[in-house]
């Protein structure tokens, strides 16, 4: 390919912007897997440490202290987030499953596979 694009101008810059356009890809993807693994660990901390509410099924967390609680915020006041504000116990709560508590290999299994996993480009000389 080096050789061809000494010879051709026009087939060196179309080289050079492929260059461009798979690092960038690179780039992108990196970030993309970051976020992926940043998403898995948060659902994981979910499903060992959080409950949904069992009146909205909001995500709820027992930050220690007794078992009472009120979806949405501290159950003796303060810190109000959104929730419905109903009363429960921990006890009370349904345990959070994570949405992703499957492994890599059944993700991979069920995306779409091409049936010709060659790329071919044409029109270029």
């Amino acid at each position: 390919m080096k050789k061809k694009a000494n010879e051709d101008a026009a087939y060196a810059a179309r080289l050079k912007e492929y260059d461009r356009q798979q690092k960038a890809s690179w780039i992108r993807n990196a970030a993309l897997r970051r976020q992926y693994n940043a998403l898995i660990a948060d659902e994981k901390y979910k499903a060992t440490n959080c409950r949904l509410c069992p009146h909205c099924n909001r995500v709820v967390q027992h930050m220690g202290g007794c078992a009472s609680m009120v979806c949405g915020r501290d159950y003796h006041g303060g810190n109000d987030q959104s929730g419905c504000v109903q009363s429960f116990t921990w006890d009370q709560a349904k345990p959070y499953v994570a949405t992703t508590d499957r492994e890599a290999k059944e993700v991979m299994r069920d995306l779409h596979i091409p049936k010709n996993k060659l790329v071919v480009h044409e029109n270029i000389k």
